[in-house]
This record gives structure tokens, sequence and C-alpha cells, in this order.
């Protein structure tokens, strides 16, 4: 039973099954990075092109993935951080979608899927409600909620 980010449901981090998620200092600085970059490209572009952070000590690479279909550029990025050699330190996936709350609607999302080496992947978002007319972007979180763990991102 695989289960689809588009799907979930952001619980925060109220969930048993997150309490064993212990980011390093270098994860929380990439995934701030990547959000920052996610919102950054929303505000300025109204979209994300799927993109990946790949951290080796200090250095940080941007990787862009483009496709005639979004799903598929996403999964042509996982694809291509599961090839990387050598081996990353750490490596995040971004990209936009959507998460449900609890009435079961569908809301903007920031979807970041990242993995330090050794460890679990997860999945965290970040809601927001898209810019219109007059209105700016705004982001509905104060902190990423953690969705779970997701499919490993790094070469087995």
């Amino acid at each position: 039973m695989g289960h689809d980010h588009n799907g979930h449901d952001c619980c925060g981090g109220g969930c048993g099954d997150h309490a064993h998620f212990e980011p390093s200092e270098a994860l929380i600085e990439l995934l701030e990075m990547g959000f920052e970059r996610a919102f950054d490209s929303l505000e300025e572009e109204s979209v994300i092109v799927p993109f990946a952070l790949v951290a080796r000590g200090e250095e940080v690479e941007v990787h862009e993935f483009e496709a005639e279909d979004y799903e598929q550029a996403v999964e042509n990025g996982r694809d291509a951080l599961r090839t990387l050699e050598p081996v990353a330190d750490i490596v995040l996936m971004a990209f936009d979608g959507f998460v449900e709350n609890e009435e079961g609607q569908e809301i903007d999302a920031v979807l970041i899927e990242v993995q330090e080496k050794g460890q679990p992947a997860m999945a965290l978002c970040m809601t927001y409600r898209p810019a219109e007319d007059d209105e700016p972007l705004e982001v509905l979180d104060d902190a990423p909620a953690i969705l779970g763990e997701a499919e490993s991102l790094m070469k087995a």
C-alpha cells in the first residue's frame, strides 16, 4: 500500500511515528534553504520548478527538473537523486502540491522530501494561499509540518 503525498493529512508533529525524526543542524539548514527557495519562486513566478538541493559538506548544489508533466518532473528528480555519485550527505527534493486539512479540503502546499545519509527520508510541508489579484501569497504555517516517512532518495 504505497502512499501518495498529495493525499496526506498535515498533522503537525503530534503523530507518534514521527518521534524518531531528529534532524541534524545541517539538515535543518537545508530544509530552510529549500522552503525559502520554493516560496521565493512562488512569489516571483507563481510556480515552483521541481528542484533538488544536494549537500556535501559545506557545498550545496541546486538541480532543477523540468518535464511536460509536473509529476514526471518530480519523479525524474527523485530518480536523479537516487543515482548520485558519490552519495551526498543530505538530499532534498522540493515541489508544489496539495495536502488535505481536517475537513478533507485540498490546500496548496510546498512539499519537501529530505534525507540524510543513514537516515530514512522524511516528507514535510508548508501550506500557503496563492497570490490572487492584489493579495500577495500568504504562508499559512509557522513551521513545516512533518507528513511522515517518504520513499528513499538515496542509492540503496
